[in-house]
């Protein structure tokens, strides 16, 4: 997965810069296999974007 999993790590682990866990976070992601990154990674995309409006995202372009 190289790159790809790299990106999932790095935008998994943005919010923790500068946080004493973020190098335990950063471990443990590291020890996941390719599936299980990609479904922390699909869950927190998800989480993200389950308050979003495209109505509002769509008037925010404009």
């Amino acid at each position: 997965m190289g790159k790809d999993r790299d990106t999932m790590i790095d935008f998994l682990l943005a919010a923790y810069e500068g946080e004493p866990e973020h190098k335990e976070l950063e471990a443990r992601l590291e020890a996941l296999t390719d599936e299980q990154l990609k479904e922390e990674y699909e869950e927190a995309v998800e989480a993200l974007t389950a308050d979003t409006d495209i109505g509002d995202l769509l008037e925010f372009a404009h």
